[in-house]
């Protein structure tokens, strides 16, 4: 079959069908990979290439196997720069809770037949925003995420649940360019990273718990029009921000997470971004746990030293232990 070249621009959501752009579905991924599988099938696949927003492919595998169905969709003449948003629209037939489903789904990129990168679980993204091709209702997504490399095609897997009958509905593949950068497709913000002036805010504690945030304000230079992808990375930290950069805009912020893990002192971050020159390495402050004892009209027990019952009540006594692990508190009152 002859395929035509597609124009393909900056800051633009493409569905991938034929015959406006140069598709096909891969019959080498696509299918049933891993135990042998009665009941598990991958139907109507050339349905993926078509703009209709009524036909689907079908995806469905059996609970509680090995085995996954795949489908794969390759562009033969054009290879995405990385900056390049990718996924696939899918519909849940089962109704099955959002963190479920994405936990049986992977989605992947390939370059001339190569694995590129493998995304699953919490790492596929829900990009609803990027295109609302049969409309995001009630278990409709936009699977995928951001490619940190060039690829030429996009695979969908799905996997076996636990308990229930997997059923997913496939309507097609698409990419984004918003962040694209790389060949001819210079979409993405330049700038430089001058890390002399980075500054964070938040409070962070090494307690084991996850879940807190906060900031990194980042100075930069030479900075032109377009979105770029921000990633920090450090122990315990993460962060990957996507924004809109102004011509000349000299900072950027930075939402950052840290899951409370490792000990307290000065953790060194590093952030990246593949259309900035350079990096910048800032540092923020974990500090210590502080374990707060309030003792109030409570009768206590000196279990370890002395095994017998206190003879007073305490009142609006409060001890402040500062340790992050105490094995044993000896605390014993007369």
């Amino acid at each position: 079959k002859k395929f035509c070249a597609a124009t393909i621009a900056c800051n633009q959501t493409y569905s991938l069908t034929n015959p406006t752009y140069p598709v096909l579905i891969d019959g080498g991924l696509t299918g049933i990979s891993g135990l042998v599988c009665v009941g598990c099938s991958v139907t109507n696949t050339d349905k993926v290439l078509t703009a209709s927003a009524t036909d689907y492919a079908t995806v469905t595998v059996v609970a509680g196997l090995a085995s996954s169905a795949s489908i794969a969709v390759q562009d033969v003449l054009y290879t995405y720069p990385a900056g390049t948003a990718l996924g696939f629209t899918i519909k849940d037939v089962n109704s099955l809770l959002q963190a479920d489903l994405f936990g049986g789904i992977t989605v992947s990129t390939y370059n001339n037949g190569v694995l590129q990168e493998a995304k699953t679980a919490t790492e596929v993204l829900d990009l609803a925003v990027l295109t609302n091709w049969i409309g995001l209702g009630s278990g409709a997504y936009n699977v995928g995420f951001t490619a940190t490399l060039p690829f030429d095609e996009v695979r969908l897997t799905v996997g076996s649940l636990l308990s229930a009958l997997n059923v997913v509905q496939v309507y097609g593949a698409f990419v984004n360019t918003t962040t694209s950068y790389g060949g001819s497709l210079l979409c993405a913000s330049t700038f430089n990273f001058n890390c002399a002036g980075a500054t964070s805010t938040g409070t962070f504690t090494a307690n084991g718990t996850g879940g807190q945030t906060g900031s990194l304000s980042i100075p930069l230079t030479g900075t032109t029009v377009g979105s770029s992808i921000f990633n920090v990375t450090g122990t315990g930290f993460t962060a990957s921000y996507t924004t809109t950069l102004t011509a000349g805009q000299t900072s950027v912020t930075i939402p950052i997470n840290y899951n409370g893990s490792g000990s307290a002192g000065s953790r060194t971050l590093t952030v990246t971004a593949m259309s900035g020159t350079g990096s910048c390495t800032p540092s923020v402050t974990v500090v210590q746990l502080m374990a707060v004892l309030v003792l109030h009209h409570h009768l206590f027990y000196c279990l370890w030293v002395k095994p017998y019952l206190f003879r007073h009540f305490v009142s609006k006594a409060i001890i402040i232990i500062i340790k992050t692990i105490l094995p044993v508190i000896r605390i014993c009152l007369p």
